[in-house]
């Protein structure tokens, strides 16, 4: 505790794989509460469709869905506050 670089991670994250794992999100979504989702990606997943896809999928389920397009692999404080203004923005409760 106290130390440069601690953390403390609760749990672990929740990993979905699998074919036809994507056909999941809107109801994982739900099942975590949220009805306000930031989708964070990067430009490459925009332009091979992925996200729109996953857009649909939360939109069938009920979610109200936001894009954040321009996450980067090693993200400077400004692009993380970039990202933390549009998920206030939304009024995001899951990203």
């Amino acid at each position: 505790s106290g130390s440069p670089g601690a953390f403390d991670a609760p749990r672990a994250p929740r990993l979905v794989y699998g074919c036809g794992a994507i056909e999941r999100l809107g109801a994982l979504a739900r099942e975590l509460g949220g009805t306000r989702v930031l989708l964070v990606t990067d430009p490459g997943l925009v332009a091979a469709g992925h996200v729109a896809r996953a857009e649909a999928i939360l939109a069938r389920a009920g979610c109200v869905v936001a894009r954040f397009a321009d996450a980067r692999e090693n993200p400077t404080p400004s692009d993380i506050e970039r990202c933390r203004a549009a998920a206030a923005a939304h009024g995001t409760e899951l990203f």
